[in-house]
């Protein structure tokens, strides 16, 4: 009985040895910079919680754990001032900082993310438009041109437009 028992025991142990529990792994580089800290901080609305760390090596680090549900984090440098929203779920990433260009920091992973990447692209681009429409209509209102702010504040308001229906299309694939 003892010799039939042990042989089920060990195969039972192996078995549950080889569940693994889902997990995220994010590969990262950092261009500009090669040793320091990082850390993956969630923000929650209820609170902050640290979901890993790792240390940076020649450039590159590598963060792992689990979460039990879509997790929106911020993926962020320590003693840095920027931060990469992530969503985060138990699945692979790849970022890829660039510290001298901030523009060009990617995450790369999953569908989820995928899509918050395109939401922030069209945010970026709104932002850089308004940015210099800004820009001409202060040029404007100093040179008390009552056409170019009236063009200018059409322009606005269809680069609003734009950027919203752009938004809503990609919540809606």
């Amino acid at each position: 009985m003892k010799k039939t028992l042990f042989p089920i025991a060990a195969i039972a142990f192996s078995l549950a040895a080889c569940v693994s529990t889902p997990k995220f792994t994010i590969k990262g580089t950092i261009e500009g910079e090669q040793e320091g800290k990082q850390s993956n901080n969630a923000y929650l609305v209820n609170g902050k919680d640290t979901l890993a760390q790792a240390t940076i090596t020649n450039g590159k680090f590598v963060l792992t754990g689990n979460v039990a549900n879509t997790t929106s984090a911020y993926l962020i440098l320590e003693g840095k001032r920027m931060g990469l929203p992530i969503i985060l779920e138990n699945a692979k990433y790849t970022v890829d900082f660039d510290l001298n260009n901030p523009t060009e920091t990617k995450i790369e992973g999953t569908e989820n993310q995928g899509i918050l990447n395109e939401f922030m692209a069209i945010q970026g681009a709104q932002r850089m438009n308004q940015s210099r429409i800004f820009q001409e209509y202060r040029e404007a209102a100093t040179a008390k041109d009552t056409a170019k702010l009236r063009v200018l504040g059409e322009e606005f308001e269809k680069s609003n437009r734009e950027s919203t229906e752009k938004q809503e299309a990609l919540i809606q694939d």
